[in-house]
């Protein structure tokens, strides 16, 4: 397979905390699960990819190509090794990234960002908001006090209720 310089990305695993990881991942749409494996298990230190091609990486110090690339010219290999890692991005401010987030977190991942957390607790409370809407009917308020007691009324509620004394 012919190698395109110009959409190769060079990650430096070694130096990326899991974090910076998820970042990289959803950035580039790479899988988080399969490069934080390689990365825990396998323990690669630097990885160059294209789409979602392996070209080649770094166990132990020692250099390999990826089983797609086994016969790229010695110059190109060289020119792989010279390449400088990409910096770390922003986590893209997307619904994908923002659910990826939620499910590694829930399978035990360590990538706790404020920003993040920050975003889910916002969704979380409007979705909360949205999910109970405030009916200002007498009856309405008056079958919710009879179900499930008078704590159950919003202050809006009660204000309601009041100003028809």
């Amino acid at each position: 397979m012919k190698i395109n310089f110009n959409k190769i990305i060079c990650i430096n695993l070694a130096a990326a905390n899991t974090l910076q990881l998820f970042a990289i991942c959803e950035t580039y749409l790479i899988g988080f699960e399969e490069l934080y494996k390689r990365k825990t298990e396998t323990k690669v230190s630097m990885y160059w990819m294209v789409e979602k091609y392996v070209i080649a990486y770094v166990i132990d110090g020692f250099f390999f190509m990826g089983t797609d690339f086994k016969s790229t010219s010695k110059e190109d290999q060289d020119r792989l090794r010279k390449m400088k890692p990409i910096k770390t991005p922003k986590i893209p401010n997307t619904d994908s990234a923002l659910n990826n987030y939620k499910v590694f977190l829930s399978e035990g991942y360590d990538i706790r960002s404020k920003k993040m957390d920050s975003k889910l607790n916002w969704l979380k409370n409007r979705t909360i908001k949205e999910e109970v809407p405030i009916i200002l009917d007498v009856d309405v308020i008056l079958d919710k006090i009879s179900n499930k007691g008078i704590s159950s009324i919003t202050r809006e509620e009660k204000d309601f209720l009041d100003k028809l004394k």
